[in-house]
């Protein structure tokens, strides 16, 4: 059983029309196939045919609801760890404040006596000098 191509191309304008695209997609499809595989038959289209790509899109409606579980699983996993971490950071978040606090008092401290240590060693350089001097004249 065959059927006249001129309702689907008047439905194809309408969808045109309504800028619905996705069916418009389709049934242009269905042309573009309908003349592939009967090219010698302008007026009318194999409802069998359309069965096939009918079953096609199904699976790949199929496909797609069973990669967008998928990914909607992955997305909830990862907010549950995102919240997760949020919570324990939240939690820790008064420790570190106080252990950057107690570094840069760390750091303060050692950078002061590192500032001790080079004037010392730079009195103590200014001594040496002075004795070797004193050597020197004394000899």
């Amino acid at each position: 059983m065959e059927f006249s191509r001129k309702f689907p191309e008047e439905r194809d304008w309408a969808l045109d029309k309504e800028g619905k695209w996705l069916p418009l997609n389709v049934v242009l499809a269905l042309f573009i196939y309908g003349v592939v595989l009967f090219p010698n038959d302008d007026d009318y289209i194999n409802p069998s045919i359309i069965s096939v790509f009918a079953k096609i899109e199904e699976n790949l409606k199929e496909k797609y609801q069973d990669d967008l579980a998928q990914a909607n699983m992955g997305l909830t996993s990862l907010r549950k760890q995102l919240k997760q971490t949020e919570k324990e950071c939240g939690d820790n978040h008064p420790w570190f404040d106080l252990v950057v606090k107690e570094k840069k008092a760390l750091r303060y401290e050692s950078d002061l006596e590192i500032q001790k240590l080079k004037l010392s060693l730079c009195n103590a350089n200014a001594k040496v000098e002075v004795e070797s001097r004193l050597k020197e004249e004394a000899v």
